[in-house]
Protein backbone atom coordinates (compact mmCIF):
# COMPACT_ATOMS: atom_id res chain seq x y z
CA UNK A 1 0.00 0.00 0.00
CA UNK A 2 2.62 2.19 0.93
CA UNK A 3 4.58 1.42 -2.25
CA UNK A 4 1.53 2.60 -4.50
CA UNK A 5 1.10 5.37 -2.79
CA UNK A 6 5.03 6.44 -3.49
CA UNK A 7 3.87 5.99 -7.20
CA UNK A 8 1.05 8.01 -7.14
CA UNK A 9 3.37 10.73 -5.98
CA UNK A 10 5.88 10.44 -8.36
CA UNK A 11 3.66 10.44 -11.15
CA UNK A 12 2.00 13.83 -9.74
CA UNK A 13 5.49 15.77 -10.80
CA UNK A 14 5.04 14.09 -14.18
CA UNK A 15 1.27 16.12 -14.16
CA UNK A 16 2.48 18.79 -12.67
CA UNK A 17 5.07 19.11 -15.48
CA UNK A 18 2.60 18.58 -17.94
CA UNK A 19 0.58 21.77 -16.12
CA UNK A 20 3.94 23.89 -16.27
CA UNK A 21 4.14 22.79 -20.56
CA UNK A 22 0.28 24.03 -20.85
CA UNK A 23 1.43 27.71 -18.78
CA UNK A 24 4.05 28.03 -21.35
CA UNK A 25 1.49 27.70 -24.57
CA UNK A 26 2.27 30.07 -27.24
CA UNK A 27 -0.43 33.22 -27.18
CA UNK A 28 -1.19 35.38 -30.13
CA UNK A 29 0.71 38.52 -31.25
CA UNK A 30 -2.05 40.97 -29.92
CA UNK A 31 -1.58 39.59 -26.26
CA UNK A 32 2.05 39.21 -26.46
CA UNK A 33 1.61 43.04 -27.03
CA UNK A 34 -0.61 43.56 -23.98
CA UNK A 35 2.04 42.24 -21.88
CA UNK A 36 4.65 44.13 -23.41
CA UNK A 37 2.50 47.37 -22.53
CA UNK A 38 2.38 45.81 -19.02
CA UNK A 39 5.56 45.08 -18.50
CA UNK A 40 8.15 46.80 -20.63
CA UNK A 41 11.08 46.35 -18.96
CA UNK A 42 10.77 42.91 -18.21
CA UNK A 43 9.59 42.22 -21.75
CA UNK A 44 12.16 44.42 -24.04
CA UNK A 45 15.33 41.93 -23.14
CA UNK A 46 17.26 40.74 -25.56
CA UNK A 47 19.33 37.98 -24.02
CA UNK A 48 23.00 39.65 -23.10
CA UNK A 49 20.32 42.12 -20.99
CA UNK A 50 18.56 39.31 -19.70
CA UNK A 51 22.07 38.03 -18.18
CA UNK A 52 22.79 41.49 -17.02
CA UNK A 53 19.51 41.53 -14.54
CA UNK A 54 19.60 37.51 -14.05
CA UNK A 55 23.57 38.63 -11.93
CA UNK A 56 21.99 41.77 -10.15
CA UNK A 57 19.05 39.72 -8.98
CA UNK A 58 21.50 37.77 -7.46
CA UNK A 59 24.16 39.53 -6.47
CA UNK A 60 22.60 42.94 -5.58
CA UNK A 61 24.60 46.36 -5.59
CA UNK A 62 27.73 46.51 -3.87
CA UNK A 63 28.80 48.19 -0.61
CA UNK A 64 31.74 50.70 -1.17
CA UNK A 65 33.54 50.40 2.07
CA UNK A 66 35.54 53.60 1.36
CA UNK A 67 32.98 55.93 -0.22
CA UNK A 68 35.29 59.19 1.07
CA UNK A 69 38.85 58.05 0.57
CA UNK A 70 40.80 59.68 -2.05
CA UNK A 71 43.22 56.87 -2.69
CA UNK A 72 40.25 54.37 -3.21
CA UNK A 73 40.11 52.53 -6.31
CA UNK A 74 36.73 51.82 -6.58
CA UNK A 75 36.39 47.81 -6.02
CA UNK A 76 32.94 47.62 -4.27
CA UNK A 77 32.42 44.39 -1.87
CA UNK A 78 29.85 42.66 -4.20
CA UNK A 79 28.49 39.79 -2.36
CA UNK A 80 28.32 36.71 -4.61
CA UNK A 81 27.42 33.79 -2.38
CA UNK A 82 23.45 33.64 -3.85
CA UNK A 83 25.12 33.35 -7.58
CA UNK A 84 27.61 30.75 -6.96
CA UNK A 85 28.16 29.23 -3.06
CA UNK A 86 23.87 28.93 -2.25
CA UNK A 87 22.78 25.37 -3.19
CA UNK A 88 26.00 24.63 -5.38
CA UNK A 89 27.00 21.22 -5.19
CA UNK A 90 30.42 22.75 -6.24
CA UNK A 91 30.83 26.33 -4.49
CA UNK A 92 33.00 28.84 -6.58
CA UNK A 93 34.11 31.76 -4.22
CA UNK A 94 34.54 34.79 -5.90
CA UNK A 95 37.33 37.44 -4.83
CA UNK A 96 36.63 41.36 -4.90
CA UNK A 97 38.84 41.24 -7.69
CA UNK A 98 36.84 38.91 -9.68
CA UNK A 99 33.66 40.10 -8.56
CA UNK A 100 34.24 43.79 -9.58
CA UNK A 101 35.41 42.91 -13.16
CA UNK A 102 32.34 40.37 -13.62
CA UNK A 103 29.93 43.10 -12.69
CA UNK A 104 31.57 45.38 -14.84
CA UNK A 105 31.09 43.25 -17.56
CA UNK A 106 27.81 42.76 -17.42
CA UNK A 107 26.91 45.87 -17.00
CA UNK A 108 28.25 46.59 -20.45
CA UNK A 109 26.43 43.83 -21.60
CA UNK A 110 23.37 45.61 -20.06
CA UNK A 111 24.27 49.03 -22.61
CA UNK A 112 24.31 46.93 -25.71
CA UNK A 113 28.34 46.78 -25.69
CA UNK A 114 28.87 43.20 -26.21
CA UNK A 115 29.56 43.21 -30.14
CA UNK A 116 32.53 41.70 -31.73
CA UNK A 117 33.55 40.44 -28.27
CA UNK A 118 35.93 37.49 -27.00
CA UNK A 119 35.43 36.03 -23.93
CA UNK A 120 37.98 33.85 -22.99
CA UNK A 121 37.74 32.49 -19.45
CA UNK A 122 41.76 30.89 -18.64
CA UNK A 123 43.51 29.40 -15.72
CA UNK A 124 45.86 26.28 -14.43
CA UNK A 125 43.37 23.57 -13.96
CA UNK A 126 41.11 23.15 -10.99
CA UNK A 127 41.19 27.06 -10.58
CA UNK A 128 37.56 26.98 -11.16
CA UNK A 129 36.78 27.61 -14.73
CA UNK A 130 34.05 24.76 -15.08
CA UNK A 131 32.77 25.36 -12.02
CA UNK A 132 32.14 29.06 -12.43
CA UNK A 133 30.09 28.46 -15.72
CA UNK A 134 28.39 25.35 -14.05
CA UNK A 135 26.87 27.47 -11.23
CA UNK A 136 26.67 30.58 -13.38
CA UNK A 137 24.28 28.46 -15.72
CA UNK A 138 22.36 26.79 -13.34
CA UNK A 139 21.59 29.79 -11.66
CA UNK A 140 20.75 31.28 -15.18
CA UNK A 141 17.95 28.25 -15.26
CA UNK A 142 16.65 29.41 -11.93
CA UNK A 143 15.97 32.87 -12.85
CA UNK A 144 14.23 32.00 -16.15
CA UNK A 145 11.70 30.08 -14.12
CA UNK A 146 10.60 32.71 -12.18
CA UNK A 147 8.21 35.33 -13.36
CA UNK A 148 11.22 37.97 -13.51
CA UNK A 149 12.83 35.78 -15.60
CA UNK A 150 10.40 34.51 -18.66
CA UNK A 151 11.37 35.70 -21.99
CA UNK A 152 9.51 35.33 -25.36
CA UNK A 153 10.57 33.99 -28.76
CA UNK A 154 9.03 33.98 -31.87
CA UNK A 155 7.10 30.79 -33.35
CA UNK A 156 5.19 30.94 -36.15
CA UNK A 157 1.52 29.10 -36.42
CA UNK A 158 0.68 29.46 -39.88
CA UNK A 159 -2.52 28.41 -41.03
CA UNK A 160 -2.40 25.13 -44.03
CA UNK A 161 -5.37 25.88 -45.85
CA UNK A 162 -4.25 29.68 -46.22
CA UNK A 163 -0.48 29.09 -48.27
CA UNK A 164 -1.15 25.41 -49.63
CA UNK A 165 -2.07 26.78 -53.01
CA UNK A 166 0.35 26.90 -55.38
CA UNK A 167 2.38 30.08 -56.57
CA UNK A 168 1.89 31.54 -59.75
CA UNK A 169 4.92 32.35 -62.08
CA UNK A 170 7.54 31.04 -59.57
CA UNK A 171 10.97 29.82 -60.47
CA UNK A 172 11.96 29.00 -56.96
CA UNK A 173 10.82 27.25 -54.42
CA UNK A 174 10.00 29.21 -50.86
CA UNK A 175 11.25 27.77 -47.78
CA UNK A 176 7.23 27.87 -46.64
CA UNK A 177 6.58 25.87 -49.80
CA UNK A 178 9.75 23.47 -48.46
CA UNK A 179 8.33 23.06 -45.28
CA UNK A 180 4.82 21.99 -46.44
CA UNK A 181 6.24 19.61 -48.46
CA UNK A 182 8.41 18.40 -45.70
CA UNK A 183 5.11 18.11 -43.36
CA UNK A 184 3.82 15.45 -45.16
CA UNK A 185 7.02 13.25 -45.19
CA UNK A 186 7.61 11.00 -42.05
CA UNK A 187 8.71 12.43 -38.40
CA UNK A 188 12.21 11.28 -38.47
CA UNK A 189 13.11 12.54 -41.77
CA UNK A 190 11.63 15.67 -40.94
CA UNK A 191 13.67 16.13 -37.29
CA UNK A 192 17.04 15.62 -39.43
CA UNK A 193 15.95 18.32 -42.14
CA UNK A 194 14.20 21.64 -40.20
CA UNK A 195 13.96 23.02 -36.89
CA UNK A 196 10.31 22.46 -36.42
CA UNK A 197 8.26 22.23 -33.19
CA UNK A 198 5.38 20.55 -32.12
CA UNK A 199 3.56 21.96 -29.66
CA UNK A 200 1.74 19.73 -26.79
CA UNK A 201 -1.79 19.83 -28.46
CA UNK A 202 -1.00 19.72 -32.06
CA UNK A 203 -3.30 20.84 -34.62
CA UNK A 204 -3.10 19.21 -38.05
CA UNK A 205 -4.33 22.53 -39.73
CA UNK A 206 -1.35 24.16 -38.90
CA UNK A 207 2.41 24.45 -39.53
CA UNK A 208 4.01 25.31 -36.23
CA UNK A 209 7.83 26.45 -36.64
CA UNK A 210 9.41 28.03 -33.47
CA UNK A 211 12.43 30.65 -34.64
CA UNK A 212 15.67 29.29 -34.56
CA UNK A 213 17.53 32.26 -33.51
CA UNK A 214 14.72 32.58 -30.68
CA UNK A 215 14.00 35.97 -32.03
CA UNK A 216 12.00 38.71 -29.95
CA UNK A 217 8.84 38.60 -31.39
CA UNK A 218 8.67 42.71 -32.17
CA UNK A 219 11.90 42.04 -34.80
CA UNK A 220 9.35 40.47 -37.14
CA UNK A 221 7.82 44.17 -37.37
CA UNK A 222 9.57 45.45 -40.78
CA UNK A 223 12.67 47.41 -39.46
CA UNK A 224 11.25 50.80 -41.07
CA UNK A 225 7.87 50.73 -39.21
CA UNK A 226 9.48 49.62 -35.57
CA UNK A 227 9.88 53.44 -35.01
CA UNK A 228 6.11 54.54 -35.53
CA UNK A 229 4.60 51.31 -34.37
CA UNK A 230 6.06 51.48 -30.99
CA UNK A 231 5.07 55.08 -30.71
CA UNK A 232 1.52 54.49 -31.40
CA UNK A 233 2.03 51.60 -28.91
CA UNK A 234 3.10 53.31 -25.70
CA UNK A 235 1.72 56.17 -24.40
CA UNK A 236 4.20 59.16 -23.93
CA UNK A 237 6.23 57.99 -20.62
CA UNK A 238 9.47 57.60 -18.84
CA UNK A 239 9.67 54.17 -20.29
CA UNK A 240 9.20 55.43 -23.81
CA UNK A 241 11.40 58.52 -23.57
CA UNK A 242 14.28 55.38 -22.50
CA UNK A 243 13.06 53.32 -25.27
CA UNK A 244 13.71 55.61 -28.26
CA UNK A 245 16.67 57.64 -26.21
CA UNK A 246 18.87 54.94 -24.38
CA UNK A 247 21.41 52.67 -26.05
CA UNK A 248 20.27 49.59 -24.20
CA UNK A 249 16.78 49.67 -26.40
CA UNK A 250 18.82 50.25 -30.11
CA UNK A 251 19.11 46.50 -30.53
CA UNK A 252 14.95 46.74 -30.84
CA UNK A 253 15.09 49.38 -33.42
CA UNK A 254 18.35 48.03 -35.50
CA UNK A 255 18.44 44.22 -35.04
CA UNK A 256 16.82 41.74 -38.06
CA UNK A 257 15.03 39.16 -37.88
CA UNK A 258 16.63 35.60 -38.66
CA UNK A 259 16.72 34.55 -42.41
CA UNK A 260 14.14 31.51 -41.10
CA UNK A 261 11.61 34.25 -40.41
CA UNK A 262 12.48 36.66 -42.41
CA UNK A 263 12.04 34.31 -45.38
CA UNK A 264 8.46 32.92 -43.66
CA UNK A 265 6.60 36.94 -43.22
CA UNK A 266 7.97 37.46 -47.01
CA UNK A 267 6.16 34.55 -48.50
CA UNK A 268 3.31 35.18 -46.24
CA UNK A 269 3.36 38.37 -47.33
CA UNK A 270 3.02 37.66 -50.91
CA UNK A 271 0.56 34.65 -50.10
CA UNK A 272 -1.83 36.79 -48.27
CA UNK A 273 -1.42 40.43 -49.20
CA UNK A 274 -2.08 41.46 -46.44
CA UNK A 275 0.82 42.50 -43.49
CA UNK A 276 -2.42 42.12 -40.57
CA UNK A 277 -2.60 38.51 -41.30
CA UNK A 278 1.04 37.52 -41.16
CA UNK A 279 1.11 38.70 -38.24
CA UNK A 280 -1.84 36.33 -37.57
CA UNK A 281 0.70 33.63 -37.73
CA UNK A 282 2.84 35.08 -35.39
CA UNK A 283 2.58 33.79 -31.68
CA UNK A 284 5.02 34.12 -29.21
CA UNK A 285 6.04 32.03 -26.54
CA UNK A 286 7.59 31.65 -23.07
CA UNK A 287 11.20 30.40 -22.94
CA UNK A 288 11.24 29.81 -19.43
CA UNK A 289 13.93 26.50 -18.43
CA UNK A 290 12.10 23.02 -18.84
CA UNK A 291 15.03 21.08 -18.51
CA UNK A 292 18.92 20.09 -17.53
CA UNK A 293 22.14 20.49 -19.13
CA UNK A 294 25.41 18.92 -18.72
CA UNK A 295 28.26 20.29 -17.10
CA UNK A 296 30.96 21.94 -18.46
CA UNK A 297 34.32 20.83 -19.06
CA UNK A 298 37.85 22.77 -18.78
CA UNK A 299 40.27 19.96 -19.44
CA UNK A 300 41.70 21.77 -22.74
CA UNK A 301 41.44 24.20 -24.77
CA UNK A 302 37.74 24.26 -26.69
CA UNK A 303 35.12 26.02 -27.74
CA UNK A 304 31.52 25.58 -24.99
CA UNK A 305 29.60 23.46 -27.75
CA UNK A 306 25.57 22.00 -26.87
CA UNK A 307 24.85 18.08 -26.46
CA UNK A 308 23.79 16.73 -29.41
CA UNK A 309 20.54 16.61 -28.20
CA UNK A 310 20.05 20.56 -28.66
CA UNK A 311 20.44 20.20 -32.42
CA UNK A 312 17.20 19.11 -32.29
CA UNK A 313 14.18 21.26 -30.63
CA UNK A 314 11.54 18.71 -32.36
CA UNK A 315 13.01 15.76 -29.26
CA UNK A 316 14.54 17.78 -26.61
CA UNK A 317 12.69 20.72 -24.46
CA UNK A 318 14.77 23.66 -25.19
CA UNK A 319 15.82 25.67 -21.83
CA UNK A 320 16.59 29.26 -21.25
CA UNK A 321 20.73 28.30 -20.54
CA UNK A 322 20.30 26.50 -23.74
CA UNK A 323 19.30 29.92 -25.43
CA UNK A 324 22.06 31.70 -23.88
CA UNK A 325 25.02 29.44 -24.52
CA UNK A 326 23.27 29.25 -28.36
CA UNK A 327 24.26 33.60 -28.00
CA UNK A 328 27.20 32.43 -26.19
CA UNK A 329 28.68 30.41 -29.00
CA UNK A 330 27.86 32.41 -31.96
CA UNK A 331 29.44 35.22 -29.36
CA UNK A 332 32.87 33.18 -29.68
CA UNK A 333 33.47 31.88 -25.84
CA UNK A 334 35.99 29.77 -25.32
CA UNK A 335 36.94 27.78 -22.17
CA UNK A 336 40.92 26.69 -22.03
CA UNK A 337 43.02 25.92 -19.36
CA UNK A 338 46.77 28.10 -18.92
CA UNK A 339 48.91 28.49 -16.28
CA UNK A 340 47.38 31.92 -15.35
CA UNK A 341 45.03 32.20 -12.84
CA UNK A 342 41.16 32.54 -13.68
CA UNK A 343 40.70 36.22 -12.71
CA UNK A 344 43.04 37.49 -16.36
CA UNK A 345 40.10 36.31 -17.75
CA UNK A 346 37.99 39.23 -16.79
CA UNK A 347 40.24 41.89 -18.39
Amino acid sequence: MEKMSNIHKAMQHIHQSKAVMDQQAPVPFETFLEMVTERPTAMLRNIFQFFHDMVMAYVGEGIDEYPDDPESIQFVNYDCNRLFVENADHPFFADRLFANRLIKQVESMRQGAQQNKIYIFDGPHGCGKSTFLNNLLKKFEEYANTDKGCRHEVVWRINIADVARPVESSDTVSILEKLLQLQQESQDKQYDRIKTRVMAKRDERYLEISCPSHDNPLLIIPKAQRREFLDDLFENDAFKYSLFTDKEYEWIFQDMPCTICSSLYDTLLNRLQDPVKVFESVWARTTCSTAGWGPASASSTRAITPPSRWCSPMKCSRNASTIFLETAIRSSIFIRATQKPITASMR
